[in-house]
């Protein structure tokens, strides 16, 4: 996950600070951008929005993403 993490920053090209990692128990793992960044990661077609609150920057999985959050969540509940 870490590396399709940095392989989604060399895409937007932005640093660390600006594009995380995060998971939570409803979503589980998605790229969040601040606010800033947020309109280069919205115009990407790839990338899929998770939540669309607008009050923590865009949160988004892309299709390498998805199927790495499903084996991570299938391989927690066994």
């Amino acid at each position: 996950m870490r590396a399709e993490h940095r392989r989604v920053m060399r895409s937007l090209d932005v640093g660390e600070k600006e594009c995380l990692l995060e998971h939570t128990q409803a979503l589980g793992h998605y790229v969040r951008v601040t606010k800033k960044c947020e309109k280069a990661a919205r115009g990407v077609r790839e990338y899929r929005a998770v939540d669309n609150t607008r009050t923590a920057g865009f949160k988004f999985r892309n299709e390498r993403l998805s199927l790495l959050n499903d084996q991570y969540r299938g391989s927690e509940r066994a």
